[in-house]
């Protein structure tokens, strides 16, 4: 998964990324607020915020990546996301 980060303002970041699925999932981070988490269809979870991997539950067959980047009010933030292994298959 590659993982695409823009600003949208002085306090809010907006992360997403194209799934192998299909889906282009996004979701928007705003300055003080709690972990924002989107779940895919076919299961793949996305978590922006502070200790972002904290929040995925990873199946047995999964497994998680996390990067760091910095916010544009200049915090350390994490996206945080998990794949189970295997081809995703659409389902809507």
């Amino acid at each position: 998964m590659e993982l695409q980060l823009a600003t949208r303002s002085s306090t809010e970041v907006e992360a997403g990324y194209s799934c192998s699925c299909g889906c282009k999932p996004r979701l928007v981070y705003e300055r003080g607020a709690d972990n924002q988490k989107h779940v895919c269809c076919c299961g793949t979870q996305l978590v922006v915020g502070k200790d972002a991997k904290a929040s995925l539950e990873i199946g047995e067959d999964g497994f998680a990546e996390v990067e760091e980047f910095e916010s544009p009010w200049g915090e350390t933030l994490e996206a945080a996301w998990t794949t189970a292994s295997g081809e995703h298959e659409h389902t809507h």
